[in-house]
């Protein structure tokens, strides 16, 4: 889901419980998959990007299930079910270990939670590391470590990537120049802004602007 600043956004949440995918007809190692799921032991990313390769892989199932939202489920029930089964499928592979309940996962996601509507609301201003930290009534090191394990990002690029995405934004849907647009995500030269691009769209500005302006929609 995407939302600038204060605008309006809609948004979907798919709660379902997991002990609904074990069906006598999967093998020991899914089941337990499932098992390891349902009981907390392994979760999959908590944050998954708009572009990012595993959010296309989702996409067009999450697509689905919200539409047969709308349609009796008694309907659709089979499709639904299978709906879910390939987003587990997807998300399996990306399953890791947990390493704290949902609790503690949970406190730790609102210390740092000053820092990511920061970035947020002012991402176009200069923010510092110590400057969020204090937001959170946080030591310096003492953010940097909650923030890395509760995103699995450094403070810096989190804000880089949101950024980015807003800067490709701009690219996509407005004519400004591509310096001023640099200066107004929070890039202060646009040579660095550039660099930065490249590494997380592996194109130029320039070029992306090309290939997904509205024009060429």
């Amino acid at each position: 889901m995407e939302q600038y600043r204060n605008q309006e956004a809609d948004f979907f949440s798919i709660l379902f419980d997991p002990a609904l995918l074990l069906s006598s007809a999967l093998d020991e190692e899914n089941v337990k998959k499932i098992s390891d799921l349902k009981n907390g032991n392994k979760f999959f990313p908590e944050f998954i990007g708009k572009i990012e390769p595993l959010n296309q892989e989702l996409l067009p199932y999450l697509k689905l299930l919200i539409e047969m939202r709308h349609q009796s489920y008694d309907d659709f029930q089979i499709g639904v079910m299978g709906c879910l089964y390939m987003l587990f499928q997807i998300l399996s592979q990306h399953q890791t270990k947990a390493d704290r309940t949902i609790s503690e996962y949970q406190m730790d996601f609102s210390k740092i939670r000053p820092a990511l509507d920061a970035v947020i609301n002012h991402y176009e201003q200069k923010i510092s590391v110590s400057a969020v930290a204090r937001e959170c009534c946080l030591s310096d090191s003492h953010f940097m470590k909650i923030f890395k394990k509760t995103t699995s990002k450094s403070f810096n690029e989190y804000l880089t990537e949101h950024r980015i995405r807003a800067a490709a934004k701009m690219l996509r849907e407005t004519s400004d120049r591509i310096v001023d647009i640099a200066g107004s995500c929070g890039f202060g030269n646009q040579s660095y802004f550039t660099r930065m691009f490249v590494r997380h769209n592996a194109m130029t500005p320039g070029e992306y602007r090309r290939l997904h302006s509205v024009e060429n929609a």
